[in-house]
């Protein structure tokens, strides 16, 4: 066996290897999260002006139906560990939270430290330092003054916490350009092949020497390995891609397993 041509091999089983290495090295962890408002109240109704609400007697002049949505998307749990200083991740809603309305709801988020800031100022929401599960999933509902405008203080250390709405729209540009990439390399890998073919039958045809007709298959038979690697890997960051945007897009939907949860619980 000649061993100058497992040299292509070689090289793509070495480059897989080091991919999948670093893959398992460094798992990806990242904290989304998406906050609702929804106005119980429209200034459109004629006659609003007449009516007013309460909380337990307190008066509210823009009550807010409030959820607060958490949830991991990596492929390993978070750390207590990865809470810098041991500080809490803080969620500013920038409005005042007037009351907590039932229990929470989570998956694989029971003993998940949880406080919540009430009061007649912007209230915020501390959670942590605790561990979060691979599939953590939490889910809070208030009742606010106002309309809640989020401004998250991370204290994750190299963990990205976005919000949903954000990354939707590039998880759908990045899919779209890895399919680009992966239609391109899947041609040159088609061409190269029909190259191949076309130089043979012409070489045939024509009688062209040896030694360089071999010398051309060399160069080919790199060639070909590489575009074919090329486009493996454009296939899978394109399927990840897609798989990233189906995560996020279910981001609200209720995973299997949902737990009722009090704040005892929670913390």
């Amino acid at each position: 066996m000649d061993i100058a041509k497992l040299g292509p091999v070689a090289t793509i089983l070495g480059v897989l290897v080091t991919i999948i290495l670093y893959w398992k090295a460094h798992p990806k962890r990242q904290l989304t999260y998406r906050v609702s408002g929804v106005p119980l109240m429209t200034s459109e109704v004629p006659g609003l002006d007449k009516l007013s609400v309460k909380y337990e007697g307190q008066p509210l002049d823009k009550p807010y139906l409030a959820t607060l949505t958490l949830r991991s998307l990596g492929r390993a749990d978070i750390p207590t560990s990865s809470f810098d200083g041991g500080n809490p991740i803080r969620l500013d809603l920038g409005t005042w939270i007037v009351g907590t309305l039932g229990p929470g709801e989570g998956h694989a988020a029971r003993g998940t430290k949880v406080r919540i800031e009430e009061g007649p100022k912007p209230s915020v929401i501390e959670i942590g330092p605790c561990q979060l599960k691979r599939d953590f999933y939490l889910r809070l509902s208030f009742l606010c003054d106002g309309e809640p405008a989020p401004d998250p203080e991370n204290s994750l250390s190299d963990i990205a916490m976005v919000n949903v709405d954000d990354i939707s729209s590039r998880l759908t540009a990045r899919r779209e350009w890895w399919q680009h990439a992966f239609a391109i390399t899947a041609i040159l890998f088609l061409g190269n092949l029909a190259l191949i073919y076309a130089f043979l039958m012409l070489g045939i045809y024509w009688g062209f020497d040896q030694n360089f007709m071999l010398r051309v298959a060399v160069i080919l038979n790199y060639v070909i390995p590489f575009t074919a690697l090329a486009m493996i890997i454009t296939g899978v960051m394109s399927w990840s891609a897609f798989f990233r945007l189906r995560l996020v897009s279910a981001h609200d939907k209720v995973p299997e397993g949902l737990q009722t949860l009090s704040v005892g619980q929670l913390q």
